[in-house]
């Protein structure tokens, strides 16, 4: 289902790469991530930079630039990072930018929510609409929030997201922290401000109870629309290759019911870059052509990958 081209920039100033997230500015492609720095405590926190590429992904324009945005508040949600970072244009020269943030806690090791921001010039900077998040733990899904991906349609936003299920211990190691699980969600807005939830109900099939779901990527393409994921267990996924994050795909004619794809239905090519782990991918739409970007060993130490798709929904829909 796809061809590897290989473009994999590393090296960054804080390392990791992760969560490529592609915006049209002009004849430019931008690539919005988040990296990581060390704070003065000596834990990590993360941050936005983007990449500009030429629209054919042969040139890059412009290597790496910090996001412009004010620092959160202390305590707020996204106090000790945004990851990921998700633009959403809404005029010619106005973008939202949809913040995963994350903070640290104690009894478990983060809370997420997902707050909104706004740029006026082509997404070079950006203003806070408000200092808490507009999804965030509920009624219906009291954990983590976040992940979001926003498409617009019929007049509607529907925004795809992650909502935690559960917090649990791992049997194997009774003494570590516990694992969080989560799964794939779907909210509708008609503003971008208040969103109408399904609270708690997943929109894609799990392979098994423990699976994890993250970072839903959606397009629509010709008759149907195509969603890309990825997926991993909810214990031991950094030691042990096969819990570790894989890729997954699921088609829709509207939007709101989906199917998952089978293994044998799609195909992600295999380098040494990703051979390990595959994940947090972004798809991206142009001229007929989808491209996935994602990240791949050790979640996205060393950058991010390109694919081109060969996908033909009439055959899965």
């Amino acid at each position: 289902m796809a061809t590897n081209l290989n473009l994999t920039p590393a090296n960054f100033r804080g390392g990791f790469l992760q969560s490529p997230q592609t915006l049209e500015i002009g004849e430019i492609l931008r690539v919005y991530f988040s990296t990581r720095f060390i704070d003065p405590s000596g834990n990590p926190v993360s941050r936005v930079e983007f990449i500009d590429f030429s629209k054919d992904w042969k040139r890059l324009e412009a290597f790496s630039k910090p996001l412009i945005i004010s620092e959160p508040i202390l305590g707020a949600y996204d106090e000790h990072g945004i990851f990921p970072f998700v633009p959403f244009r809404i005029s010619n020269s106005e973008i939202l930018g949809f913040i995963s943030g994350w903070s640290r806690r104690v009894s478990v090791d983060v809370e997420t929510a997902i707050g909104i921001c706004k740029s006026v010039d082509n997404g070079k900077t950006f203003a806070r609409i408000g200092d808490g998040p507009i999804l965030a733990a509920g009624r219906g899904e009291p954990f983590l929030v976040g992940d979001p991906c926003i498409i617009g349609h019929a007049g509607t936003l529907l925004m795809y997201y992650i909502f935690g299920t559960s917090w649990i211990q791992n049997p194997n190691e009774p003494q570590s922290p516990l694992d969080r699980v989560y799964r794939i969600g779907l909210a509708t807005s008609s503003d971008g401000l208040n969103w109408i939830r399904s609270n708690g109900k997943q929109i894609i099939s799990v392979e098994e109870k423990l699976e994890c779901q993250a970072l839903p990527s959606v397009v629509r393409y010709r008759e149907g629309w195509l969603m890309a994921f990825c997926f991993r267990n909810a214990h031991d996924f950094r030691m042990v290759k096969e819990k570790g994050y894989r890729l997954g795909f699921a088609t829709s004619r509207d939007g709101y019911t989906w199917t998952r794809l089978l293994d044998n239905e799609y195909n992600v090519e295999i380098s040494d870059w990703n051979s390990e782990m595959q994940c947090y991918p972004n798809l991206y739409l142009r001229d007929e052509q989808i491209f996935l970007l994602s990240n791949g060993n050790q979640f996205g130490r060393d950058g991010f990958g390109l694919h081109l798709l060969d996908c033909d929904l009439k055959y899965v829909l």
